[in-house]
């Protein structure tokens, strides 16, 4: 929905959120406010006042899992991956509420408020509501910053933990850790590993959010040793710095030939405190770092909210969006890198349609390309590598909102990377972008007679509601009208009837307007189509996303083809259709200027 109070806004977002249509929410239409927060930040578009809740389902993976072609025992008679064996013994659906009820507060609380809960606090309630998986939580070991835990899992299924019959790897292990991966919702064309994501993080500094995905399991020692010397470096580093967060060094890929530019070394961070709904006060956040970098360093760095997405998943969070005069838009964006320069490669992949590089290959090990600090590559660290390093994502590239990002260690590095691939990837038509000719754009200011408060339609987009082409100006003092009733043609002499400004988006209005913010009283795009019922470009009917042709195709989690159903709902403007009564994003920058307020 369209928010009445648009604080200072600027330029914005990796994927949209100008607004769609003409018209604010006003009380009599179950609008929703925008909170403003107590403090304003002049480089945050969309100053919201977020108070997230955790609710809704965690899905926990208990094991390995792996593809079809490394283990047959994955695969059906029908040749298709499958993501565990037995789904009764591998998979826990984490009710938030029992979760909750059972655990009042987080094992860190001094990160935590109450209600928020970090992957380990997850795990250590599994432990408890099952028998066949323990968890010795050791001390908190102050040289890595976090706390040491030993895993036993009865993975014979007798009601013993014991080494003869569950193996060294499941019997007081040490080297179990979660995968984590945020949810995509609906979305079916994903490009990450069923594995999830593996990551150098604290386990008990990450947090959760509804439907966030763990998979638990045990690693190679060699991952271990990788992960807590990361670790250990990042805790030594801020005690060096007497306890305060200093970077070493910011980078910044602008995607012209040059590679990563260092940009600025040894930054302070200073504490915003953005997400008081989350954390307890002055935990670091990588938000805090580029909060610094615009405030203290002279950056010209913004960022812009996102709300629950036209996929179904729930980000509410903050997204850096513009970075030097380089804004987001469409499918191109800034992507975000934080860890240590020595790790920064450390996770490898083959092309895009097939992450998995073969054992041979890495064995063969040219140029040290993979896994260069297990050493000379036998068989055996082949295999180790492979399993716990070959994902595009992992390490210092994880999926995670930089105002979620706790930093209670100090990362080396900081990258910022822009992003142009998506678009050719996902095989989506070219995302159409206010000035670029297919519609016209409105220059509002220039209406001839502008509307106000005594219209009696006032901040009502849809024209039609009320006037239809028949009884409009039938004086003639009016120029050519269109076929059907076009709101933001309207407005073109009319105004913006009570519409608010935009916030620097130029395109995908709809990645966002849609679901807990779609707009009210914009006609067509107020509502949702069945995919079956929206054209695609290519002439026929939805869902369009299943053309088999594109480079990415409809696929489940573990990448067996799965198309999008025919009754799934989506937004009259999308990537693949442009509405023509509200047409995205034009009508949306027409009515909704992006205009300093």
């Amino acid at each position: 929905m369209i928010k009445k109070d648009f604080i200072k806004i600027l330029s914005v977002l990796a994927a949209v959120m100008a607004l769609i249509g003409c018209s604010s929410d006003d009380e009599s239409h179950e609008s929703v406010e925008v909170e403003v927060p107590e403090t304003l930040h002049e480089n945050i578009q969309l100053n919201v006042k977020n108070d997230a809740k955790l609710d809704g389902h965690i899905k926990v993976f208990l094991g390995k899992w792996y593809p079809c072609s490394d283990d047959p025992r994955y695969c059906t008679n029908e040749n298709k991956n499958t993501f565990t064996i037995d789904d009764s013994k591998y998979v826990v659906s984490v009710d938030v509420k029992q979760l909750q009820r059972t655990r009042q507060k987080a094992l860190r609380n001094d990160v935590f408020v109450e209600g928020h809960y970090s992957l380990l606090d997850v795990l250590l309630y599994v432990s408890e509501i099952r028998d066949d998986l323990h968890i010795e939580l050791g001390e908190f070991d102050v040289a890595i910053g976090t706390y040491k835990f030993l895993v036993s899992w009865d993975i014979n299924g007798d009601g013993q933990f014991t080494l003869e019959g569950d193996g060294a790897e499941n019997f007081q292990s040490p080297d179990w850790y979660p995968r984590w991966a945020y949810s995509s919702g609906n979305f079916k064309r994903e490009i990450g590993s069923a594995t999830l994501e593996a990551h150098y993080k604290p386990a008990d500094e990450l947090i959760v959010n509804d439907k966030t995905e763990i998979r638990f399991q045990s690693f190679s020692k060699h991952m271990t040793q990788r992960r807590e010397q990361t670790q250990a470096t990042q805790v030594a580093r801020r005690d060096n710095a007497g306890g305060e967060i200093v970077i070493p060094e910011f980078q910044v890929n602008f995607g012209d030939g040059r590679g990563y530019v260092t940009l600025a070394k040894d930054i302070h961070v200073r504490r915003f405190n953005l997400r008081p709904d989350l954390f307890q006060p002055n935990v670091y956040t990588l938000a805090d770092f580029f909060m610094t970098l615009h405030h203290d360093y002279g950056f010209n760095l913004e960022f812009t909210y996102w709300p629950t997405l036209s996929t179904k998943s729930k980000v509410n969070a903050f997204a850096v969006t513009q970075f030097e005069g380089r804004a987001a838009h469409g499918l191109s964006g800034w992507a975000i890198q934080s860890g240590e320069i020595a790790s920064a490669n450390d996770f490898f992949m083959g092309n895009i349609k097939n992450i998995s590089v073969p054992l041979d290959v890495v064995m063969a090990n040219k140029d040290g390309k993979f896994c260069s600090w297990l050493g000379d590559m036998t068989e055996d660290k082949a295999r180790f590598c492979k399993d716990d390093w070959n994902d595009i994502f992992g390490g210092n590239k994880i999926h995670l909102m930089s105002d979620q990002w706790v930093i209670n260690s100090t990362p080396e590095l900081v990258q910022l990377q822009w992003h142009t691939v998506q678009n050719g990837l996902w095989g989506v038509p070219t995302v159409n972008k206010a000035g670029d000719g297919k519609y016209q754009v409105y220059d509002i200011s220039q209406a001839i007679a502008p509307l106000n408060d005594t219209h009696f339609g006032w901040k009502i987009a849809d024209c039609s509601q009320c006037h239809s082409l028949e009884k409009t100006h039938l004086k003639g003092d009016s120029p050519i009208l269109p076929a059907a009733v076009e709101p933001y043609y309207c407005a073109s002499c009319h105004g913006s009837n009570g519409g608010p400004n935009g916030h620097g988006e130029s395109a995908r209005c709809s990645w966002c307007h849609v679901e807990d913010k779609m707009p009210v009283n914009h006609g067509e795009a107020s509502r949702k189509f069945f995919l079956s019922d929206i054209e695609c470009p290519d002439g026929t009917f939805g869902p369009c996303a299943n053309n088999d042709n594109l480079m990415k195709t409809a696929h489940d989690a573990v990448k067996n083809p799965e198309k999008y159903p025919t009754n799934q709902q989506n937004s009259s403007n999308s990537l693949w259709h442009t509405n023509e009564q509200f047409p995205g994003p034009y009508s949306c920058i027409t009515c909704h200027p992006n205009v300093n307020n």
